[in-house]
């Protein structure tokens, strides 16, 4: 090493030994404790664990938001029934659909303490139901299981019901009509078969 470094490392050595010394020494005084603040928490109402769960299906096999949640990856594409209580509704304000960010759509749940399991139901029918509001009992709705909207714009892993559009049920109606007119017609019959 040479003469230089040395006294370099020895004059650096006694500077941080004078710093630490003057920085751990002398007596301080202790900081005043001020007293706590009392602050005010406000928790939900604890839910209700006595109440029992829904069963998933009703007597009248309409599906729990429970059941069909739990049920929603077999009943994927399929008719389903839904009954629960409306915990949150979207409705587009414009004539236009596509000019709202989200579909119309309401999320219903089993019960409003116990709002942890929710359902999307989605569709342009909504607005047929009059005016829905939070907490209002909707005793049915009917459509198909799916996680994604009609148009593709909410999706819901979980599971969500979409309402049939108005021109799918004018289209049943029509059918309908047409196979009454056809039903009074004399009966066709074969007379190939023995």
């Amino acid at each position: 090493m040479c003469p230089w470094q040395s006294r370099f490392l020895f004059r650096a050595a006694s500077v941080l030994t004078l710093v630490f010394v003057l920085a751990c020494g002398g007596e301080k005084e202790a900081p005043e404790e001020e007293a706590p603040k009392t602050v005010r928490v406000r928790l939900p109402k604890p839910p209700d664990l006595s109440k029992p769960l829904p069963p998933l299906e009703w007597d009248d096999e309409v599906y729990s938001v429970r059941g069909a949640l739990e049920s929603s990856q077999d009943l994927k594409g399929q008719p389903v029934s839904v009954r629960g209580v409306v915990v949150e509704v979207r409705m587009c304000e414009e004539s236009d659909e596509w000019k709202c960010m989200l579909p119309s759509h309401i999320l219903l749940t089993d019960d409003l303490d116990r709002s942890a399991k929710r359902i999307a139901i989605v569709g342009n029918r909504l607005r047929d139901f009059g005016e829905l509001r939070v907490g209002q009992k909707i005793h049915r709705l009917d459509g198909t299981m799916g996680t994604v909207s009609h148009d593709g714009r909410l999706v819901a892993i979980e599971g969500l019901v979409n309402l049939e559009p108005v021109e799918k049920i004018k289209k049943k109606k029509k059918r309908k009509r047409r196979s009454k007119r056809g039903s009074s017609r004399s009966k066709r019959i074969d007379i190939t078969r023995p």
